[in-house]
Parts: structure tokens; C-alpha cells; sequence
């Protein structure tokens, strides 16, 4: 038993699990490529001698041009919550995501240093100022919105700043920046 009641969280400045952790150079394309594997063993009925064969292939990740939509399931909270219209000018947007390693999950890159720039942004936009709902494009899965003055909007490199993952307990090295 614990002698702490208090749990233990870690803040880090990107997170991985699985296959992507093993992405290696920067993204070329809109999708990794990782070198995988396998060792067939094979073993005749007759009961004879069993061979063994080395298989390796390029395998293609998904990544951000994959994704057409966001479940909801995966979003645990949200500031300020759907139609809440005197949210406070000085507090910031937020989202929360389930699975803390949710915004770098589909990113095409592996790391550089700390640093792993995630695959989506938050932005936020005033309605009907600065981005006009231009519906949906047939033929594409997502409706499309305009955005006014995009290039002064752009969130660039600087959205990994802003973006962190909570563990809550100490990840494995190679998982994690900044451990």
C-alpha cells in the first residue's frame, strides 16, 4: 500500500506510445515509414525439419492527412464548454484529450532534442470576423471554413509551446520528451 494519498504526475513536453516511438529522421511526407521485421517459422505436416525465414518491409504509419474526424469520446473536456457565451476574455481555450498522447499520436516526425511538433492546433477565431463557414465540398468528409488574414493566424512552431501531457505515473524513456 502507498504511504502517498496524493498521486504522482509528470508534465512533459510530448508524448508517444506504441510503433511511433520507434519513427526515426525528420517528416519527409504525411506519413512515417518504420522498417518491421519478422521472423517466420514454418513446420511441414509430415512433422520434417522446420525452416525459419526473415521478412522485412517498409511499413507506412498513418498520419495527419489520415485523420477525417476527432471521436468524442476522446475529448475529456473542453474550456469554455458549447455555448457558453461570457467566457472570461483573459482565460485560454483548451482541450483536454483522453489518451495524453493524442496531439503527437499521428505526427510524422520523430523527435528533435525535447521537441516533437504535434499534428493538430486549437485555433480560435471569432465568429463571423475572422472565419466564414463555407460548408460542405462534395466528394470530402469535412465541412470547410474560410479564414480571414490566415497567414497572421497560423499557429507555426510555436503550438508545441503551448501544448503539454500529464502522466500520471513516470513513462519510459523512450516514450516521453524531457525524460
Amino acid at each position: 500500500m502507498s504511504t502517498n494519498p496524493l498521486g504522482t504526475y509528470t508534465f512533459l513536453p510530448w508524448l508517444r506510445h506504441g510503433v511511433a516511438n520507434r519513427i526515426t529522421g525528420p517528416a519527409t511526407t504525411q506519413r512515417a515509414t518504420i522498417n518491421v521485421a519478422l521472423q517466420i517459422e514454418t513446420t511441414p505436416k509430415s512433422g520434417s525439419t522446420t525452416s525459419a525465414t526473415q521478412v522485412s518491409r517498409a511499413v507506412e504509419l498513418y498520419g495527419p492527412g489520415d485523420i477525417i474526424g476527432i471521436d468524442q469520446a476522446q475529448i475529456s473536456r473542453v474550456e469554455p464548454p458549447a455555448w457558453v457565451t461570457n467566457f472570461e476574455p483573459n482565460y485560454l481555450a483548451a482541450i483536454e484529450f483522453y489518451d495524453e498522447d493524442f496531439p503527437w499520436r499521428y505526427s510524422p516526425a520523430a523527435p528533435v532534442g525535447r521537441r516533437l511538433l504535434p499534428w493538430l492546433a486549437l485555433v480560435v477565431l471569432e465568429e463571423e470576423t475572422e472565419f466564414k463557414e463555407a460548408g460542405n465540398v462534395a466528394g470530402k468528409p469535412l465541412r470547410r471554413s474560410g479564414c480571414r488574414n490566415a497567414r497572421r493566424r497560423a499557429p507555426g512552431r510555436r503550438a508545441r509551446a503551448r501544448l503539454h501531457a500529464v502522466a500520471r505515473t513516470s513513462p519510459a524513456p523512450c516514450c516521453a520528451g524531457g525524460i
